[in-house]
């Protein structure tokens, strides 16, 4: 096992280590990771996680770890993913005329 990185959720936007199995990891390692392939807070998939960005984060945190496999989608792929799903503040709208 491997940390590799800071990713976050598209849903929620809680921020997770990047844990990667490897093939040389004991069977029991592998098993105890693998009910860690979703969102710690939501519990999404990790499937459409996007690299985290400085300032996603703040410093000191304690982050949770959660398996990403290295064939997952690349941040490009599932970028509109999160915009579906967290599409962000919504325009200001003045005053009825």
């Amino acid at each position: 096992m491997k940390f590799v990185g800071h990713y976050k959720c598209p849903a929620c936007v809680w921020v997770h280590v990047r844990v990667v199995i490897e093939d040389t990891d004991p069977p029991e390692v592998v098993q105890a990771h693998e009910k860690c392939r979703q969102c710690f807070r939501c519990g999404a998939p990790t499937l459409g996680f996007l690299r985290a960005q400085p300032g996603d984060c703040p410093l000191g945190s304690t982050l949770q770890a959660c398996v990403i496999d290295d064939n997952d989608p690349t941040d490009e792929t599932v970028r509109f993913v999160a915009g579906i799903l967290n599409p962000g503040p919504k325009p200001h709208r003045r005053g009825r005329k």
